[in-house]
């Protein structure tokens, strides 16, 4: 059983191409000292992409002893793909300001916004208080 288990998740590595992916976050640790993917749902099957490590926020005094509670991820997304993806939030969308986190980025043809998500652990076991 724990070969055919094995088995799964190496499929389920190389269909994602996650080996692939790793490369590209050892290249990010050797620059940057920390290589960060996201691991998440999509479509009802497990997907993992590179973030950046500058894209990952978590406030110093809540991560004071390694256990933050509270994580912050911004990234530029085309307007468009947001859009599309989010049909009930067309019009906020459309008429948000371009997003433009780095020098020089203002000098660009790319259409994007900046999109945050958060994510607050619960208070306790049976707490119904965490966010996403």
């Amino acid at each position: 059983m724990a070969k055919q288990m094995n088995a799964f998740i190496q499929g389920e590595f190389y269909q994602m191409k996650a080996y692939e992916l790793g490369s590209l976050l050892l290249r990010d640790a050797a620059i940057w000292g920390t290589g960060c993917a996201k691991v998440y749902e999509k479509d009802k099957r497990v997907a993992i992409e590179r973030r950046l490590m500058m894209e990952l926020l978590v406030d110093e005094n809540d991560a004071i002893y390694g256990d933050p509670r509270c994580l912050y991820e911004l990234k530029l997304v085309d307007r468009s793909v947001m859009a599309a993806a989010n049909q009930e939030k067309r019009s906020l969308i459309e008429n948000a300001q371009a997003g433009f986190p780095y020098s020089g980025a203002d000098k660009t043809s790319a259409d994007q916004i900046i999109v945050a998500e958060a994510w607050r652990l619960p208070s306790g076991p049976d707490a119904t208080d965490g966010r996403h």
